[in-house]
């Protein structure tokens, strides 16, 4: 239970909530609610797992649903991010070789 009445905050839960319905898949330990968390939710909501968590406890169905085409364009959005995140991982991690430092002589009094 909330314990103050901020409109705005219980529309955050609700995109919390269907973000996670969207992601979540509880036969798929890959799509847990801790890896749904930290691959995008941290990222997009900017909180914390318990935080997650608590979220999707909360009773917020006095707020409406959000409209079809929102969704579609949420996951639109988010399967880019994916997609992204997954190309940033397949190229190789290029290291530059550490340029040779010139070091000039102290002058000693």
């Amino acid at each position: 239970m909330m314990s103050y009445n901020n409109y705005y905050m219980r529309l955050r839960v609700k995109a919390v909530q269907e973000f996670d319905r969207m992601y979540h898949e509880p036969e798929y330990k890959a799509k847990c609610h801790k890896r749904v968390w930290k691959r995008l939710g941290c990222y997009i909501f900017g909180i914390s797992y318990q935080s997650y968590l608590d979220y999707l406890k909360m009773d917020v169905s006095d707020v409406p649903p959000t409209p079809l085409e929102a969704q579609q364009a949420k996951r639109k959005l988010v399967d880019k991010l994916l997609e992204r995140e997954l190309q940033v991982k397949k190229q190789p991690v290029r290291r530059k070789e550490p340029e040779e430092v010139k070091k000039e002589p102290v002058e000693q009094e």
